[in-house]
């Protein structure tokens, strides 16, 4: 905690993190989607993927009702598929249904 009690963003970091690994238990294999604030996405991302902290600041912000798409598998872990991603005008969506970045 800095001073009046406001939590770091490295701690905010490892609590976001800890809080998406532990959805993504609750349903191996499958789909998780949380909502969150875009500052503790980008924190709680950067730490999931093990990322220092000079290359999270390198993600700009989240803008307002876009997300983050992650695999994960047991050999890599957690892998970055998709970032700030939202619905363009149109809701254009690709022959797979993933909504396509404009």
């Amino acid at each position: 905690m800095v001073g009046g009690g406001v939590e770091t963003l490295d701690d905010l970091g490892k609590r976001v993190s800890e809080a998406f690994s532990d959805a993504a238990a609750l349903a191996p294999g499958g789909i998780v989607v949380a909502a969150t604030h875009g500052a503790a996405a980008r924190q709680g991302l950067g730490h999931l993927l093990g990322w220092p902290r000079e290359q999270m600041r390198t993600l700009r912000a989240l803008h307002n009702c876009h997300w983050v798409e992650l695999t994960h598998d047991e050999a890599r872990g957690w892998q970055l598929e998709s970032y700030n991603v939202g619905v363009p005008a149109g809701g254009n969506q690709s022959a797979s249904g993933s909504v396509q970045a404009p």
